[in-house]
């Protein structure tokens, strides 16, 4: 997994601090483990393989779409919106946007 998504860490320009690249890598590792320990355990529910498979591809599906990246987690209706403290990807993209911003200022000139 370090020689596949090392080079990425580069390529994204993302900040070279050893430390840095030392959490984003620990996340993602994290977050792999995670991920297949629950497509283990919903499979262990299932009857076949198909089922499964149709079952964990639903479940990371609404994960993934309720994780803040694909869907604005402040504009959903609350009665919905509960369902983003059970995502796996929320807790990810969370912590490498705070590993990557975290001490960095930023400066905007607005001009208009």
């Amino acid at each position: 997994a370090l020689l596949y998504s090392l080079p990425f860490y580069f390529l994204m320009g993302l900040d070279p601090q050893p430390e840095r690249i030392a959490v984003w890598f620990a996340v993602l590792s994290l977050f792999s483990a995670t991920s297949g320990a629950l497509s283990m355990m919903g499979s262990m529910g299932c009857p076949t393989a198909g089922v499964a498979n149709l079952v964990m591809t639903l479940v990371l599906l609404v994960s993934l779409v309720f994780g803040g990246f694909l869907a604005n987690l402040e504009a959903m209706p609350d009665w919905i919106s509960w369902i983003s403290w059970f995502s796996i990807f929320r807790y990810a993209f969370e912590a490498l946007v705070v590993n990557e911003v975290t001490g960095s200022s930023f400066n905007l000139d607005v001009s208009g």
